[in-house]
């Protein structure tokens, strides 16, 4: 219903002629007349009469008879109040019309909560029954609703500032969004002093936020889900948005606390004021400009992080850049798996520079200790020169010892793989271990192996021990305690044997990072020059891989250094025992033996030694010249006795194109190289083999074994 009455008199005057007349009055009223209201009495009226005339709706009663000129000021009284009031009427009708117009709901209500205007809207949207005016706000718009926007005007009134709130209600349809906004209202014309309230259907606008909401999630979820990093900045720099990846990479601990913040917040100072740099020179290129780039940065926190970056500015229809994008990728792990890569091929490459040159090494040796055998033997026991001899033998032996370093680091050695247990071998070595450290050091061994074995070559764990116990001397200038012990590790599961854990422990000053990450690189040292070759800790770990182990090494300053072996158990329990006697020799004199070796000195040596013991000997410098002897034929040829690497093919190779043609032939194998031995074994054809540099009776011996390898075989067969 409007506001404006049907009728709109200016005063309304009312003779009653009796008491029911009184009813004009509600009915005047209930039609929406809101012009001044005189009522007069009848003659002989009740004495109540005015006040049910008031209470029906008058404004003032007037008692019949009353005089002209009383009744003259009443009128004129009611009539300015009457054209107020209509003034009123009309400032309410015009805004009556201007909220009827507003395509959202409308209402006013008074100080005390009552609707005093409304438009249809509230009406249609199932808020508000037809005709609220005059009804308390929390009665005319039933249920939540109600509750809801009364509270919020209540707030309104007492602050006498604009209030908002949203809130669901059912609908016939659904769930129904509404955003109510309310505001102080004081208009004197119109006669109202309250709240305006505006009520908005925002169903669709929540819809449509939950859907850009999704679809912001998705978009993030797809983000974080990649490993690769994304990340917005302005033309300040300031970060915009991010993924988590992105954080991850720069250590933060969410992509939100990084929102807002511009690069000082992520790098270290030097390397963020370079970072703001070529982000404002890459903001002033051209559109068409992307930048890739490697880089090492220094993270706030103090690590380093290795990242590739892809760059390139959003711009605008115009051109105008709007945003930095940035693409990185994390290489730190990359750059660190290159640079072990880089590290080992490095090590490889020295090793094998070390391993062929004790192999050179080891060729010589056998010449030196040959000729010295072979002279020693025609001196005679009492012979004056024996010293000296005995002195250049003693001397050999200690550069064989030193080509075996060099070759156990370049993964070369020859290894004697044997049964062996490791409390045992470290229990034979503790009064030498106590003598390596020194005064003024303890050393202490504990062992719970329970005599377990492993398989591998004495001498060679020998060697890893004593490093690693002179290691631990030298961290301790000042004195302190070494601790060695021996554990079995658990099976990792059912069928494996297990490991023997061998950990050497120091009281020591401990390695920084940088060089702990270095420790077993060759010829790295802490020491000063002359006070290490460096390959002590290296040589450790090529025994230990040899074996097939592994060591760790955990350390910092200040707190000592621990050194742990792990070596695969052998499922052979017998422990290594000491070597059987050497076997009396018995040399099969007058065999004719081939002799192919492409070391002219020893290749000499060989066949003095061989034809000095009654065999006949053939010799070639390489596999070209041996296969034209034994295609000769002139000469019988019953043992093959040949290096494992030559010129111009390897020792296997020539052996099976000389047993096509002498089917009947022995093969010997000879090398100083650990993988040469492990081929030569396992080789056919092959009849034995003998490790450089070798004792003129060691040869013997195994060419004697070789010989008669084949029970029954008849020399001289060709």
């Amino acid at each position: 219903m409007s506001l404006m009455p049907s009728l709109r008199p200016a005063l309304v005057l009312l003779q009653v002629a009796g008491e029911g007349d009184l009813r004009a009055v509600s009915a005047l009223r209930e039609a929406g007349c809101e012009a001044p209201l005189a009522v007069i009495e009848p003659p002989g009226a009740l004495p109540d009469t005015a006040v049910r005339a008031i209470v029906a709706g008058a404004d003032v009663c007037l008692p019949s008879g009353v005089e002209d000129a009383v009744l003259a000021q009443a009128i004129g009284a009611l009539a300015v109040r009457g054209a107020r009031a209509r003034a009123a009427q009309d400032a309410r009708i015009r805004l009556q019309a201007g909220i009827e117009a507003v395509p959202i709901g409308v209402m006013l209500v008074d100080r005390r909560l009552r609707i005093v205007g409304a438009n249809r809207r509230l009406t249609e949207m199932g808020l508000a029954a037809p005709r609220p005016w005059g009804r308390p706000l929390s009665e005319a718009l039933a249920g939540k609703a109600g509750v809801r926007i009364a509270a919020l005007a209540r707030a309104v009134l007492k602050s006498g500032g604009e209030r908002a709130a949203r809130f669901e209600v059912a609908g016939p349809s659904g769930p129904v969004h509404l955003e109510v906004r309310g505001h102080p209202v004081s208009e004197a014309r119109a006669g109202v002093d309250g709240v305006g309230i505006t009520v908005q259907d925002v169903t669709e606008l929540e819809r449509l936020l939950a859907q850009l909401r999704e679809s912001e999630r998705r978009w993030h979820a797809v983000l974080d889900s990649d490993r690769t990093g994304v990340a917005l900045r302005d033309a300040e720099g300031r970060l915009i948005t991010c993924n988590e990846a992105y954080a991850r990479i720069y250590g933060a601990a969410s992509a939100a606390e990084l929102i807002g913040t511009d690069l000082r917040a992520i790098l270290a100072p030097a390397d963020a004021e370079d970072a703001i740099r070529r982000f404002r020179e890459r903001w002033s290129a051209g559109p068409d400009a992307e930048t890739h780039f490697d880089g090492v940065y220094r993270l706030a926190s103090g690590e380093s992080v290795a990242i590739h970056s892809t760059i390139s500015i959003v711009r605008d229809e115009s051109g105008q850049p709007l945003y930095q994008l940035a693409l990185l990728e994390n290489r730190t792990e990359e750059r660190r798996l290159q640079e072990e890569l880089s590290r080992a091929q490095r090590i490889d490459a020295i090793g094998r520079l070390a391993g062929g040159v004790a192999h050179d090494v080891n060729n010589m040796l056998a010449v030196i200790l040959g000729y010295t055998e072979l002279i020693a033997a025609r001196l005679g026991e009492d012979h004056e020169l024996r010293g000296d001899l005995a002195e250049i033998a003693r001397a050999a032996e200690h550069s064989r010892a030193l080509a075996r370093d060099l070759l156990a680091f370049g993964r070369r050695q020859l290894l004697e793989r044997r049964p062996l247990a490791p409390a045992e071998v470290i229990g034979d070595l503790r009064s030498l271990l106590q003598r390596t450290l020194g005064p003024g050091m303890r050393l202490s061994v504990e062992d719970r192996s329970d005599g377990a074995v492993v398989i591998g070559d004495r001498a060679q764990l020998e060697t890893a021990i004593i490093n690693l116990v002179a290691n631990a001397r030298d961290a301790m200038p000042l004195g302190g305690e070494v601790s060695v012990s021996i554990d079995v590790a658990k099976p990792a599961h059912a069928g494996d044997p297990g490991a023997v854990e061998i950990s050497v422990c120091d009281s020591g000053v401990g390695m920084a990072e940088d060089v702990r990450e270095r420790i077993f690189e060759p010829f790295f040292t802490t020491k000063e020059l002359g006070q290490g070759s460096g390959l002590g800790l290296a040589t450790v770990l090529g025994v230990v891989e040899q074996m097939g182990g592994r060591i760790t090494v955990d350390s910092e300053l200040g707190r000592g250094t621990t050194f742990r072996i792990s070596l695969p158990r052998a499922v052979d329990r017998r422990p290594a025992g000491a070597e059987a006697a050497a076997r009396a020799a018995h040399p099969s004199a007058g065999a004719s033996i081939l002799v192919v070796e492409d070391e002219p000195q020893l290749l000499a040596l060989l066949r003095r030694v061989l034809e000095a013991a009654g065999h006949t000997v053939l010799s070639a410098a390489d596999g070209a010249r041996a296969l034209a002897l034994l295609d000769d034929g002139a000469s019988p040829c019953d043992l093959l006795l040949t290096d494992m690497l030559l010129p111009d093919t390897s020792g296997v190779e020539l052996a099976r194109a000389a047993l096509e043609r002498r089917p009947g032939i022995r093969v010997l194998y000879t090398s100083g190289y650990a993988a040469d031995a492990a081929l030569a074994r396992s080789a056919v054809p092959g009849d034995g083999f003998i490790a450089k540099p070798y004792a003129t009776a060691e040869l013997l011996a195994v060419v004697d074994r070789a010989l008669r390898r084949r029970a029954g075989a008849r020399p001289g067969s060709g």
